[in-house]
């Protein structure tokens, strides 16, 4: 035999070889034993979601019942920031520091201090008063 002549049948027994590993290989490697899975998707797509939540709102306006007087209360999340609208007034109070709740004080003794539907407000020069959230759920 030439060198042609034997090269060219093992150029014609390889697609054949490759084509038999191809079949025979995905069987190798199922355990005996185990269930057939053939046509399912081990891992299918994940389902897109059918609507895309609102981000959270940087600015959030509630009412206030403190004492005697109303008040609102308009929350800047993204300056750190509450501007009370009351019977004195406007005032704008940075947040502060709290261990609990949502508290906003400045260096004149004016404070917001609130946790859930209840706070206290102490505006400069006046006693504190226990106020309540209106119209928030019970």
């Amino acid at each position: 035999m030439s060198g042609t002549h034997a090269a060219g049948r093992t150029g014609r027994r390889l697609p054949v070889l490759v084509f038999a590993a191809m079949v025979l290989a995905p069987g190798a490697c199922h355990p005996a034993g185990a269930p057939e899975t053939a046509g399912v998707d081990p891992m299918p797509a994940p389902t897109p979601p059918t609507a895309i939540a609102d981000p959270v709102a940087s600015v959030l306006e509630t009412h206030w019942q403190c004492d005697d007087q109303h008040v609102a209360a308009r929350f800047d999340n993204d300056a750190g920031t509450v501007t009370l609208t009351h019977d004195r007034g406007q005032l704008m109070l940075p947040q502060a520091v709290a261990a609990s709740g949502a508290r906003y004080a400045d260096a004149n003794g004016n404070e917001f201090w609130s946790k859930g539907p209840a706070g206290t407000l102490t505006l400069s020069g006046t006693p504190a008063r226990e106020c309540m959230q209106v119209g928030a759920a019970d």
